[in-house]
């Protein structure tokens, strides 16, 4: 696994990013593309070039339900898949979780942080 690019793509959908592996067309607005409570994002390949997205946004821990739910109900509105890790597995602090994003998450394996108590 390799970080590739820091951020969002700029001329595509998250869709289209991880089904092709390019960012064309036209520049979109910020919030066509931005997942909610975007912080922190980093996109990732797989050796297979299977493309996916990080980010660590920071929040409430009694609002984790609810970042969760907003979080995973926009990656399905967009057809792609979100799972949404507790503020134990941010590389950060304890005040952020961790999300990641893509085609198929399936195959993803997520280690809690080494800062988490």
């Amino acid at each position: 696994m390799y970080s590739y690019l820091r951020g969002l793509p700029s001329r595509s959908t998250l869709k289209y990013y991880f089904e092709n592996g390019r960012d064309v067309g036209e520049y979109l607005r910020n919030e066509e593309n931005r997942p909610p409570f975007y912080d922190h994002g980093y996109m990732y390949k797989t050796k297979d070039r299977k493309a996916f997205i990080v980010y660590q946004p920071y929040g409430a821990l009694d609002k984790m339900d609810e970042y969760r739910q907003v979080i995973e109900c926009w990656a399905i509105e967009q057809g792609i898949e979100a799972k949404v890790y507790g503020y134990d597995y941010g590389w950060y602090t304890s005040s952020s979780y961790l999300v990641i994003m893509g085609l198929d998450l399936s195959d993803i394996k997520v280690e809690k942080a080494l800062n988490s108590h």
